[in-house]
């Protein structure tokens, strides 16, 4: 993944974490499996399935999460999670409205 790629997931992580905690004050493992998919999908240029691109940016975007959580996600779960995320082909609107209205 290229460097301009990862620091455009991290701004995007970073703003959706915020309004999570700004109108929610929390961000829920739902709210950032739903973020994460949803920025995948939408930002993979290969629309037909799991692929490499889609994996590396699954694990970065894991990679974050857990770091803000003191990396307490274990190996198996973030497996685990990063299933969950891949498998999920849907895009929330809302969403990337969010992320990305002027």
């Amino acid at each position: 993944m290229k460097d301009e790629s990862k620091k455009q997931l991290r701004l995007d992580f970073e703003k959706y974490m915020r309004y999570c905690l700004q109108t929610k004050s929390n961000f829920s493992l739902e709210d950032f499996a739903s973020f994460a998919s949803t920025i995948i999908n939408f930002s993979s240029s290969d629309k037909s399935g799991i692929n490499q691109d889609k994996e590396n940016k699954s694990d970065y975007l894991l990679q974050l999460y857990n770091a803000g959580l003191r990396n307490r996600i274990t190996k198996e779960d973030l497996q685990e999670l990063k299933t969950i995320i891949l498998s999920d082909p849907g895009i929330d609107f809302e969403i990337i409205n969010l992320l990305y209205k002027t």
